[in-house]
C-alpha cells in the first residue's frame, strides 16, 4: 500500500497556490500589474501603505501611461477581490480625513516572478 506523507499534500497544495497566483498576476491588464508592482515595492521597503502613498510610487513606474486616481481605487478594489491584496479603510482624525492602508496577501518573491514571467 501507498503512504501520501502529510508534507507531500501540502507541498503540492502550496505549488497549485504558488501556480495560481502566477497565473492570476500573468493575465492582469498592465496597469493591474503596475499597481501591484508598487505594493511589492512598499511591502519590500516594509512601508505603511496607504492609497496616496501608492499612488506616488504607482505614478513612477507607470511613467507617461498612467490612470487617474480614482481608477487606482478600481484596481486595489479587484486585486482585493482575487485574494492578492487587502485594503482597510482608516480614519486618520478630525480634519485629516480616511485612507486605505493596503497590504499584500502573499509572498513578494511570488509577485515579483509572475511579473518576470510577463515581461
Amino acid at each position: 500500500s501507498t503512504v501520501i506523507l502529510e508534507e507531500y499534500v501540502k507541498e503540492a497544495k502550496d505549488r497549485i497556490e504558488h501556480n495560481k497566483i502566477i497565473d492570476i498576476v500573468m493575465t492582469l491588464p498592465i496597469q493591474q500589474q503596475k499597481v501591484l508592482e508598487a505594493i511589492t515595492i512598499l511591502t519590500q521597503k516594509k512601508e505603511e501603505i496607504t492609497s496616496g502613498l501608492l499612488y506616488e510610487v504607482y505614478q513612477d513606474l507607470a511613467k507617461n501611461d498612467k490612470v487617474s486616481y480614482r481608477r487606482l481605487f478600481d484596481f486595489i478594489n479587484e486585486l482585493e477581490m482575487l485574494g492578492l491584496i487587502s485594503a482597510n479603510t482608516i480614519s486618520r482624525g478630525r480634519g485629516r480625513g480616511r485612507t486605505n492602508i493596503i497590504t499584500l496577501q502573499c509572498d513578494t518573491d511570488l509577485i515579483e516572478k509572475a511579473l518576470v514571467y510577463k515581461a
